[in-house]
């Protein structure tokens, strides 16, 4: 063992107790806050819309047919216990969902510290790193709680771990190695780019040792064949996701992107100085401190290059990258053994905010809809929304106990057509005609719906992504379309840009009128 790899590595003399198994009072207290502050709080729009997703799979909807959805299908897998046991208790699903997260992270904590044990040997420093972990995954990720981006950060954190500790020496059992890279292979399955915040520390592994024995370990192969597996169970199980969603996808979704220059700048400061000075404030600069930091920093820059390949900017796409870049300051030696001074605790919390501001979302415009919704739909509406965000209609839909009229939570892939069609030069013939027809198969679609499911509530939007955009005009373009709006729509409330109408046969009497 070097000399640097060494001074990681508290020394041998202190003790070696194991920490009692059972949850300290402030793990509980921990995750106590986190299931009140959850509850209180009605999701986020994307994970809103795979409850509803699982709900209607549940109910007999075939995926790809009678529901759709952009991601990959493990995506809404993952969500459905929660929606499966929600239905049958007659409870919201997210309220179900809460404590499984819960329970989930608290679990991966454990993993995480019990392999991360050559840097916490004595109780008090194991108990100090389970609560480091418990915090940083339930607590940090804030709104972004419950996100596939956040269940990926919490099975993937016992692999990172593996690498942390890989240059020591430690051998973690075959189970911690086994459970490890089923982890990172869920996340992988989840969110292809996860490849990066785990594979590049790894390479880094391989490269200091000047082998590839890092890259055929257990949890490496346990990774791959779950990825592997489930590439095949989606081929077989979802085949009008692998050849017809994806399809789409490529078309009209991945182009739609921030320029190069936007999304690289947008809050890369706040990223920059939070992965810096966190990891400076609490090992310092030396070589053996970074050293010992460079698997969590490398796994944070993985998930920086995801997040510039994803190109969208979304708050919940900056979790790896913060938390990873948290995690080579928490699990800092002189930060588990207490001994790092009032000052550079300090310094510590106040170069980690930065990193806690990107997980900060803009407020949701739309809160306030439900009041005329409220006023004027019937009970448990029935509701549709024509604009390419999910966010207008999620978490609404679920805070008036309504139900989606449609197949898609919106016409996200229609408005990325349709914004290609008008701002994108250079397009081919070929790619303009597959464009146009998107654009027309979402229109069939709409008219499928509103005609068939007949909603209470139609959420009409002015915008395509933040441009001035009439999508009522749009809707009108089929005369079946136009002709149940004006028979059976009357619009009573605008607010922020989108246009409220409801259902003449269904609808309250206005307040005046009553």
């Amino acid at each position: 063992m070097t000399s640097a790899e060494a001074t990681q590595i508290p020394p041998d003399t202190q003790p070696a107790a194991k920490p009692s198994s059972r949850p300290s009072w402030v793990e509980l207290a921990l995750l106590a806050l986190a299931a009140i502050v959850q509850s209180r709080q009605i999701l986020n729009p994307d994970l809103g819309w795979l409850l509803t997703v699982c709900d209607k799979m549940l109910g007999g909807a075939k995926l790809g047919r009678d529901v759709l959805e952009l991601n990959p299908p493990l995506n809404i897998l993952v969500y459905m216990p929660a929606a499966w046991l929600g239905s049958v208790l007659h409870f919201p699903a997210h309220l179900v969902l809460i404590p499984m997260i819960l329970l989930l992270a608290f679990a991966a904590s454990r993993l995480t510290a019990e392999i991360l044990r050559p840097l916490a040997p004595n109780a008090g420093e194991q108990q100090r790193l389970r609560l480091f972990m418990l915090f940083m995954l339930i607590v940090f990720p804030g709104e972004t709680f419950g996100q596939r981006e956040h269940l990926a950060i919490i099975t993937s954190l016992p692999f990172v771990a593996l690498t942390a500790v890989s240059t020591f020496g430690h051998a973690p059992t075959r189970w911690h190695r086994l459970i490890a890279g089923l982890g990172a292979g869920l996340a992988m399955s989840m969110r292809p780019h996860y490849a990066l915040v785990v594979g590049v520390p790894m390479l880094w592994n391989a490269a200091k040792s000047r082998s590839l024995r890092p890259l055929f370990q257990l949890e490496m192969i346990a990774a791959s064949v779950l990825v592997v597996a489930y590439a095949a169970f989606v081929v077989l199980a979802f085949p009008d996701y692998i050849f017809e969603t994806t399809r789409i996808v490529n078309l009209a979704y991945l182009p739609i992107r921030m320029s190069w220059g936007d999304i690289f700048w947008f809050r890369m400061a706040e990223y920059s100085v939070g992965l810096v000075f966190v990891t400076l404030a609490t090992r310092g600069s030396s070589k053996a401190a970074l050293a010992g930091a460079m698997p969590w920093l490398l796994a944070s820059i993985g998930g920086l290059i995801g997040y510039l390949l994803q190109g969208k900017g979304f708050t919940y796409s900056h979790l790896p990258l913060c938390i990873f870049a948290l995690a080579s300051g928490l699990t800092a030696p002189a930060l588990l053994a207490g001994t790092l001074s009032p000052l550079r605790q300090a310094l510590a919390i106040v170069a980690a905010f930065p990193l806690f501001v990107l997980l900060v979302p803009l407020p949701n415009e739309y809160d306030d809809l439900d009041v005329p919704v409220r006023e004027f739909a019937p009970s448990n509406p029935k509701m549709l929304q024509i604009s390419h965000y999910v966010g207008i209609g999620e978490p609404l839909v679920r805070r008036v106990n309504g139900t989606w009229a449609s197949a898609a939570g919106s016409q996200l892939i229609g408005g990325g057509a349709m914004l290609l069609l008008r701002e994108r030069r250079g397009l081919t013939a070929e790619n303009r005609a597959e464009l146009e027809k998107i654009v027309l198969t979402e229109r069939d679609r709409l008219r499928e719906d509103i005609v068939n499911n007949k909603p209470d509530v139609l959420m009409i939007d002015h915008l395509l992504f933040g441009r001035p955009y009439e999508w009522l005009d749009w809707a009108r373009g089929d005369p079946v379309i136009a002709r149940e709006i004006d028979q059976h729509y009357v619009e009573l409330a605008k607010l922020h840009e989108v246009s409220l109408w409801f259902r003449k046969e269904t609808m309250k009497q206005p307040a005046a009128a009553r």
